[in-house]
């Protein structure tokens, strides 16, 4: 899932045994564009294993975070991480400097990648 300002990307798996994911964008309506090949390894996982709180909280501070105190959140993504559970990557940029970091469901840092 990718989240934008002003639209959110969906890949899912319309059943378990689809060769090929449903690719959907909404962005007030529903946009329902070609399938998309299955990537190899990647499964399902539990968006209620989000820490909504606690993630909105790492938002709210996110251009600190990521190294770019004047920046804005560019996007969000949620993506399965190795060990299946969810995981969250916050990207903010301002003009061309630009650094990101990646936190567990709950909300834990796993890796900060400030601007170089």
């Amino acid at each position: 899932m990718l989240l934008f300002p002003t639209h959110v990307v969906v890949q899912r798996r319309p059943n378990p045994t689809a060769q090929r994911d449903a690719y959907i964008r909404y962005d007030g309506v529903f946009h329902d564009y070609n399938d998309v090949a299955r990537s190899p390894g990647v499964d399902r996982f539990d968006l209620a294993a989000l820490d909504l709180p606690r993630i909105a909280a790492l938002l709210a501070g996110a251009p600190q975070s990521a190294g770019v105190p004047g920046g804005k959140i560019g996007h969000i993504e949620i993506a399965r991480g190795t060990d299946g559970a969810p995981v969250v990557s916050v990207y903010v940029a301002e003009g061309s400097t630009s650094g990101w970091f990646r936190v567990t469901a709950k909300g834990e840092p796993m890796a900060i990648y400030p601007p170089s």
